[in-house]
């Protein structure tokens, strides 16, 4: 809250970055979003640049100061696979959707984390752990992310007993965009910092659009996030889909 009183980001309004990112593209066609517009504008109409540079330094410094682990599971898929490829209706009743298979294997990754078998030392003792989800009501994959967590609960994971798992993790919840940021007692920025932070961390994992992770603000020196981000990194696992 003191990050966003800083820049006087008013209470409600949710922190998507790709808006705040897109204030800086000059040769856009689409409109800018005018609530960002407003906090990061001159006085002569114009993005403060300056502005603009302080708050994305100031946020990376805010988030390598926190006692944050960065955790990375990523699950290659391709919507043209033959599974994929079927009629809506076969798909709901004989498949999980990707976010199932990939937060399994992230919980089980997790797990190794909780039981301190990470970095070969004795098991510690159980740590109750909450698990927040970046998602609103609306997510279509809501019910698959719930049946990894409840299909964990009772069946296990790939290495650990269901048992083990129980005494791990406590709930799993969805927080959505209508409780980001609403008040001041409870903003919900850890939502907002995962996604700002995921979409550089998948695009450094695979390789992909990786010239779109520096920022670049005009007349001042580049950004580079993953400077903050790889001080934050415990352990990565990259996934792919079964090919035929």
């Amino acid at each position: 809250m003191k990050f966003r009183r800083e820049f006087e980001i008013p209470i409600g309004l949710s922190m998507h970055f790709a808006d705040i990112k897109h204030l800086l593209d000059e040769n856009t066609n689409h409109p800018y979003d005018q609530q960002w517009f407003d906090i990061f504008q001159r006085d002569s109409k114009k993005i403060d640049n300056r502005k603009m540079h302080e708050f994305y330094k100031e946020l990376l410094e805010l988030v390598s100061s926190l006692p944050m682990k960065v955790f990375i599971t990523g699950y290659r898929w391709d919507h043209l696979h033959r599974i994929r490829s079927q009629k809506k209706s076969f798909k709901q009743k004989n498949t999980y959707l990707p976010p199932y298979i990939a937060l399994r294997e992230h919980m089980n990754m997790l797990s190794f984390y909780l039981l301190g078998l990470d970095k070969e030392q004795p098991i510690k003792e159980h740590r109750i752990t909450k698990l927040r989800y970046d998602g609103d009501v609306g997510l279509g994959e809501r019910d698959d992310i719930k049946e990894a967590y409840h299909h964990s609960i009772t069946l296990g994971t790939k290495h650990f007993r269901p048992q083990t798992f129980t005494k791990l993790f406590d709930e799993i919840r969805f927080i959505g965009n209508n409780e980001v940021a609403q008040n001041e007692s409870l903003p919900h920025a850890g939502s907002e910092i995962v996604d700002f932070l995921a979409t550089i961390i998948s695009r450094d994992l695979w390789q992909l659009e990786t010239k779109k992770i520096p920022i670049e603000v005009p007349g001042l020196p580049s950004i580079n996030p993953l400077e903050w981000i790889n001080e934050l990194k415990i352990t990565k696992q990259k996934i792919n889909d079964v090919e035929f």
